[in-house]
C-alpha cells in the first residue's frame, strides 16, 4: 500500500524536476532579466590537484577518476570533475543579453545569507549602511532572511544553468554598480579576466 506522504513526495519530486528544466529551453530565455535572484547551479573554485575524468578505450562514456596537478596545452580540452551547488545569483548581465537566443552565458554574482554571527562582524554594519565595496546589502523582505551579494566574485555561468527565477531586488541595483565601479577601480576584474583568458 502507498501512503499519502509518499505520493506527496514522488509529486513534489517531479514538480521540482519539471521546474529545474525551464531555461534548458531557449523560449524561455526572455524570462531572465538583469537585477533579478535566481536559483541557478554554480561550481565551487577549483583548485589543483584536480580530478580527471579518464575515459575506457572502449567506451568513452565508463572511465575511472584520477587525481593529478594535469598536463595542459591550448589545443587540448580535458574531462575534470568539479563539485556544484544550487544558489541564489543576482543577474548583473542587461535584459538584451539576456534575453538573446545567440548568446549563451551570463554575468552573475553570488548571494550569501547573512546569520547570526555575521551581524557581529564589521563587513556587516558596512553592508548594512551601504558602505561595504563589495557586498550589497539585502534586506530579509526580498529573500525571506538578510543576504548579501558578492559583487568580488562575479562569475560567467551558462544560461541552462538557470534553474528558477525567484526575486526581484532591481530597486537595489544602483548599489550594485557601486560596488562593480568600485570592483572596476581596483582592478580585480581586470586580473580576473587576464588569468582567464591566460587559462583558455
Amino acid at each position: 500500500m502507498i501512503l499519502k506522504e509518499e505520493v506527496g513526495k514522488g509529486i513534489d519530486l517531479v514538480a521540482r524536476f519539471l521546474r529545474d528544466q525551464k531555461f534548458l529551453d531557449k523560449a524561455n530565455w526572455s524570462d531572465i532579466k538583469r537585477g533579478w535572484i535566481y536559483e541557478a547551479v554554480v561550481p565551487y573554485t577549483a583548485e589543483r590537484p584536480l580530478d580527471f575524468f579518464v575515459p575506457d578505450p572502449s567506451n568513452p562514456q565508463v572511465g575511472t577518476i584520477s587525481t593529478s596537478n594535469g598536463i595542459f596545452n591550448p589545443k587540448t580540452v580535458q574531462k575534470a570533475v568539479f563539485e556544484l551547488k544550487q544558489r541564489k545569483v543576482c543577474i548583473i548581465t542587461n535584459d538584451e543579453m539576456c534575453q538573446d537566443k545567440a548568446v549563451y552565458d551570463i554575468t552573475v554574482a553570488p548571494i550569501y545569507g547573512v546569520y547570526e554571527d555575521d551581524q557581529q562582524q564589521s563587513w556587516y554594519t558596512e553592508a548594512l549602511n551601504d558602505e561595504h565595496p563589495f557586498y550589497t546589502y539585502l534586506e530579509k523582505t526580498i529573500t525571506g532572511m538578510e543576504c548579501v551579494v558578492d559583487l568580488s566574485n562575479t562569475m560567467t555561468i551558462n544560461k541552462s544553468m538557470l534553474l528558477k527565477d525567484k526575486y526581484d531586488m532591481t530597486h537595489r541595483m544602483s548599489q550594485v554598480e557601486e560596488c562593480i565601479g568600485y570592483c572596476f577601480s581596483l582592478g580585480l576584474y581586470k586580473k580576473k579576466q587576464a588569468a582567464e583568458e591566460d587559462a583558455g
